[in-house]
């Protein structure tokens, strides 16, 4: 790799070459201090927190090559670990239909079932492989071949000791159009994992399979789609198997769009007990990622008590309707429910789990002793006379359900909300507009028997396109909040330099809650203080 970077940028220092020579700086500046609450929610304590987090990507083109290369300091962090050093680097090469990667890269296969390798710096997952990745694209014909290390860094355990897995991936996936609408494709990925055993630390090693296919239908109005991958994991002179399914059907009209999706995750089926450890060896593992099958949000309290995905055991579908009935008025309606495949009971006399037997296990089922989930969620969207200013409403129920099946007393564990979202935009002038947002929400949470209430307010204002002061004020009837607050306060601003730079400022008290992406969730901890940031491409 160093090889190869090295010839490239002899060749840039050349002057006929670099005269030809584009490129692109984006830097990324955050930077706070105040107080955070710690420990499980924020409950433990506060203590001072300052953090530094800064990052430069550089991009260099010529002709058909590209190289990049990112540096990072970050000291102290926030979210992630200590870094001072040159994080990502490769060297790109793009022609006639086929791309080739060496160093840092990312990939999708499919809907990432068997791969799906992505960066999310506010949840702190980074899942980049470090090897070669060949992809080649034509009319009748794609390929994908993959090869490389992926030192994934567990995100839950960044506060604490991190916990380092390791990877070396390889893979290969090959495409085929059969004819305009339909096409086929189908890949294998292997993997050899290497990760320290929860409980005394020792590296466990393992070997997974993960063959997949994929079958899909276009045409004008309708797509669909069907992904299939079964999982093989090899340990210690044993072996588990898993599977995934996830099936999607698509129909768009000129004022009408349907989607209905399903997917059946059995990547790892275990009782309660098992569950408890979530870095066991036959767990799905950090490189895939497939579809969550439900809505993700926008609006902040619809994503303070998400639903918690369970890959490993999860079966469910989603309903979204998008009707329009005239060029002012928009109607969202979505609907999603999701289960466990089985329901596992204690035995106290034999002091283990009996798993129930079950006929229909490709269902969701809404008893309480599957963790049942159902959302229902509509929205309304009208267009104003005066441009980009619209009025946006809606509504949402949500329930999950936890089932400890140990407890004899509370094994019903409730968590249910209602939501009313409200959003209001307005532009005066080129040079003034607003935007307010209202989010009202009644909560039922365990061991709470009573509904507690939620109210979120914000109001942004923008003056000439490059400046915005903004306020959100929340507050809570809740008495399970860390160090007994109630309300939370914060002031912004934000100011935009030319088209390439963007300044970003807050002081306040914020409450914290989960933040959630493609079925992956962090604690966000209470904090209370000042934030920076600065935003910048050139």
């Amino acid at each position: 790799m160093k090889k190869f970077i090295s010839i490239f940028l002899l060749l840039l220092s050349n002057n006929t070459f670099s005269q030809e020579i584009t490129y692109s700086l984006s830097n990324y500046l955050r930077t706070g201090t105040g107080k955070e609450n710690w420990g499980e929610g924020g409950f433990v304590g506060s203590v001072d927190k300052k953090y530094f987090d800064y990052y430069s990507d550089l991009r260099l083109i010529y002709d058909n090559f590209r190289a990049g290369f990112r540096y990072e300091y970050v000291n102290p962090p926030e979210f992630s670990l200590k870094k001072n050093k040159i994080s990502r680097r490769f060297l790109e090469y793009n022609n006639g239909g086929i791309n080739i990667r060496i160093g840092n890269s990312f990939t999708l296969w499919e809907r990432g079932l068997a791969l799906n390798l992505f960066e999310n710096r506010s949840l702190g997952y980074d899942t980049n492989i470090d090897g070669i990745n060949v992809d080649y694209l034509s009319k009748q014909l794609k390929v994908k071949l993959i090869y490389g290390n992926i030192n994934f860094v567990e995100p839950s355990t960044l506060s604490d000791k991190p916990r380092m897995e390791k990877y070396l991936l390889k893979g290969a996936h090959l495409g085929l159009n059969v004819n305009k609408n339909f096409s086929f494709s189908g890949g294998l990925v292997i993997s050899q994992n290497r990760f320290p055993d929860l409980i005394d630390g020792q590296t466990s090693e393992s070997k997974s399979y993960l063959p997949e296919i994929s079958f899909q239908y276009k045409s004008e109005n309708i797509n669909y789609i069907l992904n299939y991958v079964r999982k093989t994991l090899k340990y210690e002179n044993e072996s588990s198997t898993g599977s995934g399914i996830y099936s999607a059907l698509s129909y768009s009209g000129d004022n009408l769009g349907l989607t209905l999706e399903y997917k059946d995750y059995r990547f790892d089926i275990v009782d309660p007990l098992a569950e408890i450890n979530p870095f066991r060896t036959t767990r799905m593992l950090p490189f895939q990622n497939p579809p969550t099958v439900h809505k993700e949000h926008s609006f902040t309290l619809l994503t303070r008590y998400p639903h918690l995905v369970n890959f490993n055991d999860e079966v469910g579908f989603q309903v979204e309707l998008f009707y329009s009935p005239s060029e002012k008025i928009n109607y969202n309606f979505n609907l999603s429910a999701a289960s466990k495949h089985f329901a596992y009971l204690f035995d106290r006399n034999k002091f283990k789990f009996v798993k129930q037997g079950r006929t229909i296990s490709w269902l969701p089922n809404f008893s309480a002793e599957y963790n049942p989930f159902f959302e229902f969620y509509f929205e309304t969207e009208y267009f104003l006379e005066q441009r980009e200013s619209l009025i946006r409403t809606g509504f949402n129920y949500r329930s999950n359900i936890y089932f400890d099946a140990i407890s004899e007393q509370n094994s019903i564990q409730p968590l249910k909300q209602f939501t009313f979202p409200f959003y209001f935009q307005y532009l005066f002038s080129d040079e003034y507009s607003i935007k307010i947002s209202s989010e009202s929400q009644w909560v039922l949470k365990y061991p709470e028997s009573k509904y507690f209430y939620n109210q979120l307010i914000s109001l942004q204002n923008v003056l000439y396109s490059n400046l915005s002061i903004n306020g959100r004020f929340e507050f809570t009837t809740s008495i399970d909040e860390p160090n007994g607050d109630k309300v939370w306060f914060v002031a912004e601003a934000g100011y935009r330099l030319g088209t390439n730079h963007i300044f970003l400022i807050s002081y306040g008290s914020e409450r914290g809650g989960q933040i959630c992406s493609n079925g992956l969730c962090r604690q966000v901890l209470p904090f209370t203080g000042l934030r920076f940031s600065v935003i910048s491409n050139i």
